[in-house]
């Protein structure tokens, strides 16, 4: 079935419903179909998760045969179901169950009736609770015709803006919402069942909007082919430097060659480069002004210690000269072998103390 308020069944299909006591579809079809149901019938609508609808199909397949009754589910789906539609779940959730389908035009071969377009030639891709990859590989394959279907969260806005972002200008996307509901059909964008114009005045309106685009075409292609001139300089300058900046279009315009502009151009990228390597070099300055101060407070330390060091030496050399002389004082005045024996253990003693103190 399609979103028509007043939806048109086959006799065959609507003898079916007339005799039926259990029926399912989802709410937007219960709305539609109410009023046709017998009184007293039982609705089971399809929502999430399914397992929990297919275990009430269970049940009641279960009542109709301890009835022994020839009793059926009558099912509501729009469009074809078995174009990516219930009937197919139900043959996979129920592979025993019987089926008899009254099918209807799915939602693309309605869109393709409004846009009168061929569509045995169309790639069909499923977006309806699928992820990308179907209409990636399409697209990467360049297929010329796609029919897609949608949900929440691939919109033909989502659609739109994903084909630009990789590239994909090439394609015209036709919309269709709600199709066969004369009240909220929208196709190509806007609402076709809401036109205030006949036939001819809308002819009129897209004859006056044709006569407008050639309008401007011609306006750009008279402006371009004016200052062809300046295309072909801009051209040169930027096979020579690869960019091209406000200012040197304003110069271009202004009368300068584009051999003027390169110049201008190395110019100044020649005085930015020696600025940069005359930053460079200030900054090396301050660095060896930095190392040289600091190499010659150094210096000053190291000379300092020397000096130092030096005085030390000067004492002990002195100290010894005087051991030396008193050495010589008491070996001369020395009374037996006990006398010189302790001025060799006092000698000794002095000589491990200076040992000790210099290291």
């Amino acid at each position: 079935m399609d979103d028509n308020r007043s939806p048109f069944f086959p006799p065959e299909a609507l003898a079916q419903i007339r005799k039926g006591k259990v029926f399912s579809g989802g709410i937007r079809h219960k709305e539609i179909v109410g009023p046709l149901l017998p009184a007293g019938a039982e609705w089971i609508s399809i929502t999430v998760p399914l397992e929990r609808v297919f275990s009430r199909y269970e049940e009641i397949f279960a009542h109709f045969e301890e009835t022994a009754t020839d009793d059926s589910i009558i099912v509501f789906a729009s469009g074809d179901p078995l174009f990516f539609g219930f009937a197919n779940t139900i043959k996979r959730k129920l592979p025993e169950a019987d089926i008899l389908l009254y099918p209807a035009f799915n939602s693309l071969q309605t869109l393709a009736h409004r846009l009168v377009m061929p569509y045995d030639d169309m790639r069909t891709v499923s977006l309806t609770g699928r992820p990308w990859q179907e209409l990636d590989k399409a697209l990467i394959e360049r297929a010329h015709k796609i029919g897609v279907l949608t949900d929440r969260e691939h919109t033909p806005a989502t659609i739109a803006a994903r084909m630009l972002e990789y590239g994909y200008t090439d394609y015209t996307i036709y919309i269709g919402e709600h199709l066969g509901n004369p009240e909220h059909e929208v196709f190509l964008g806007r609402d076709f069942n809401q036109q205030a114009m006949s036939p001819e005045t809308a002819a009129k309106v897209d004859a006056e909007m044709k006569s407008i685009l050639d309008e401007c075409y011609d306006t750009a292609r008279n402006i371009l082919s004016e200052h062809r001139d300046l295309l072909d300089n801009m051209v040169k300058v930027l096979f020579a430097k690869e960019t091209i900046f406000q200012n040197e279009v304003d110069m271009l315009f202004e009368g300068k060659t584009p051999e003027e502009i390169i110049k201008l151009s190395n110019e100044k990228s020649m005085e930015k480069m020696k600025a940069a390597e005359a930053s460079k070099a200030e900054e090396k300055t301050d660095d060896k002004t930095e190392v040289g101060a600091d190499d010659k407070t150094a210096a000053d330390e190291i000379k300092k210690l020397h000096e130092k060091l030096k005085e030390k030496i000067e004492k002990i050399e002195n100290k010894e000269k005087d051991l030396e002389s008193q050495e010589k004082e008491i070996v001369e005045n020395a009374d037996g072998d006990e006398g010189f024996q302790n001025h060799q253990k006092n000698r000794l003693l002095l000589h491990v103390g200076f040992a000790g103190f210099i290291n």
